[in-house]
């Protein structure tokens, strides 16, 4: 085990069951920064340091420190799909495996064996338009088929699923924000009518146009017509 400086950090140095680990260390969070020469506080920090290396080396002792997130933002994006998608395959029922393998089709024709650490804000936002049907920023002209905002937006959730695990979302997330889905006026919602006024026709005013809701209230219905033939109260 060894504690050394990288910048301005501390860094641990170690090796678990053949696996070398290489880490910056923290404490409650924040990393440990390196004291100036003249810190009163040098030998404090120094065994801060320390303390935190033991816990890390004891995390993956204990398989709790796990290099995976390191190794998989080097993959090319095909790969990385198909192991991402392997490991979803008890999490999902087969309908929703069927519809996330259809997602990645054109994920993968786009970005192919590009690696996930080297996709940007740029490379999503591209994809988007070439989705769209508009010319890629990527040179790569447009899609056989323009797509609407609710397609490119899973398309992206999936993509976002396999940055997240690249531990790369994070840094592109603040720049692109969910396409805005046009539902129409009544907000994707049709309007029926009831069962019960199924038997009578649709009413319509003197304009022509049908009457509102207003119409209808019980507080602006005319007053019905009384049949007095039959009252003999006055007479």
């Amino acid at each position: 085990m060894s504690l050394w400086k990288r910048g301005n950090w501390y860094w641990a140095d170690f090796t678990v069951n053949s696996t070398r680990y290489r880490i910056p260390l923290k404490e409650k969070g924040k990393k440990i920064r390196v004291p100036e020469d003249d810190d009163p506080k040098m030998a404090q920090i120094h065994e801060k340091a320390i303390r935190a290396e033991e816990r890390e080396k004891a995390k993956a002792e204990q398989g709790q420190l796990t290099l995976s997130a390191r190794n998989f933002t080097r993959l090319g994006f095909t790969e990385a799909s198909e192991r991402h998608r392997a490991t979803r395959r008890l999490e999902l029922k087969p309908s929703s495996q069927a519809k996330e393998r259809q997602l990645l089709v054109k994920l993968r024709e786009y970005f192919k064996a590009k690696r996930l650490s080297q996709i940007t804000t740029d490379d999503v936002l591209a994809y988007r338009e070439w989705r769209a049907g508009s010319p890629g920023a990527a040179g790569k002209g447009r899609s056989q088929k323009a797509i609407g905002p609710a397609i490119i937006n899973m398309e992206v959730g999936c993509l976002r699923r396999i940055l997240k695990r690249a531990k790369r979302w994070h840094l592109i997330a603040e720049d692109v924000k969910p396409l805005y889905e046009n539902r129409g006026a009544s907000g994707g919602r049709s309007r029926t009518r009831k069962r019960s006024d199924c038997s009578r026709p649709l009413l319509k005013s003197q304009n022509g146009k049908r009457p509102t809701s207003r119409q209808f209230s019980p507080s602006v219905r005319q007053p019905a017509l009384v049949n007095f033939a039959g009252f003999n109260g006055g007479t």
